[in-house]
């Protein structure tokens, strides 16, 4: 039996992706009859692609693919066409669509994997996403597909060596979901000197959701997060800017590598620093967000300062707060960022921060403008009037 390790990891996404050479061109093409075959039912491989992909299935494929099958070994390509074609019948509406693909060939050693990432319908009437790894193997100038694997479970995520004085930053998938986390990560090199854009995602580690993981695709494998750091993926994907890199300490920094870590950690003033904005996840919406950020916006918009800074650095601007306001800032000051991690100075003292709220953010000048000129319903005769 083939040894699915025998093919090496591949190595996280290079910041410049190399250009795609004809070989990773065709051996993705072939991977997609795979879907082609499965969607136009033809499992008898009796068209003229199917039967081009027959020709470059080994004699010994193996899979691990989550259609039926026995479930303590790797299955052969018989009983994955037959479990194939069972699940077509129970499911006569199922159907993949290729969202992404994408792959990494070695011509020395003639092996090479093609990762497909799919989104399945037609299966209790839900929109399913699923990822498939195929392995080729070059045997006598003949590429072969020897070995399948199929879903998260069978996919984890390895880190590749960071150098000194790099961070790894990722990205956002194009077919990515708020349900569906999928990130590329990359390395950046020298961040200090790099003009690449980057954010900081920052969140509280105390938060008693912390300690609950959950999975998120990384490099098209899988990788366990904080429920809060998933939380604030998926907000982020749902209703925010998802086309930069974002730097995520429970992701970019390999926790299992003592070294590293202590060198990381060192590095986040700088990191936090360098980056285009510092985001800072205060966790999903309530009752009571709208009334806080509304509140925060319309006390900005009516500064007598030529600039929040100023007015922040020693004005003396004061304004009496209602009642529904004081209300709505203490059920936002009593989340757990602010309780455990109190008002961070490497955030609240730098230009580019802004809260996040679920589907509502605001920069951080804000919030400090409206916490340095509130005064409370009982110091003044009239809420809103100005001191």
């Amino acid at each position: 039996m083939d040894d699915p390790s025998s093919v090496p990891t591949p190595p996280e996404t290079p910041t410049v992706p190399p250009q795609k050479k004809d070989t990773a061109a065709e051996l993705e093409r072939l991977s997609c009859l795979i879907i082609h075959a499965h969607n136009e039912r033809d499992f008898e491989f009796q068209g003229a692609d199917t039967q081009e992909l027959q020709a470059h299935i080994s004699p010994q494929w193996k899979g691990e693919i989550d259609t039926g099958g026995p479930r303590d070994r790797p299955i052969t390509w018989e009983e994955q066409t037959s479990a194939w074609k069972q699940r077509a019948e129970e499911h006569p509406d199922v159907r993949f669509d290729i969202r992404h693909v994408s792959s990494q060939v070695n011509e020395r050693s003639g092996v090479a994997k093609v990762y497909m990432e799919m989104e399945v319908s037609g299966i209790g009437g839900v929109t399913l996403h699923a990822m498939n790894e195929l392995r080729w193997r070059k045997v006598e100038r003949l590429w072969l597909l020897h070995y399948t694997l199929d879903g998260p479970t069978k996919m984890k995520f390895q880190y590749t060596q960071l150098q000194r004085g790099s961070i790894r930053l990722v990205r956002f998938s194009q077919y990515c979901t708020p349900s569906f986390i999928h990130v590329w990560m990359e390395h950046l090199p020298d961040f200090r000197k790099d003009t690449s854009p980057y954010n900081v995602l920052s969140y509280s580690p105390d938060d008693p959701k912390y300690e609950d993981l959950k999975s998120i695709m990384l490099n098209g494998r899988s990788f366990m997060v904080p429920s809060t750091v998933h939380e604030a993926l998926s907000a982020i994907v749902e209703h925010h800017r998802t086309n930069e890199g974002y730097w995520i300490d429970r992701v970019s920094i390999n926790c299992g590598d003592p070294a590293e870590r202590t060198e990381q950690l060192a590095l986040m003033p700088t990191i936090f620093s360098h980056a285009d904005r510092v985001l800072v996840w205060l966790g999903p919406e309530d009752d009571q967000t709208e009334a806080a950020f509304k509140a925060m916006r319309e006390r900005a918009a009516h500064c007598p300062y030529p600039s929040l800074e100023e007015c922040n650095a020693g004005g003396e601007h004061r304004v009496v707060s209602s009642e529904q306001e004081q209300n709505a800032m203490k059920s936002l000051l009593a989340r757990d960022y602010f309780q455990k991690a109190g008002i961070r100075p490497d955030v609240f003292q730098k230009r580019n921060g802004h809260l996040i709220c679920g589907r509502f953010m605001c920069e951080v000048g804000l919030f400090v403008h409206y916490q340095r000129t509130s005064v409370g319903p009982s110091e003044a005769a009239e809420p809103g009037s100005v001191l």
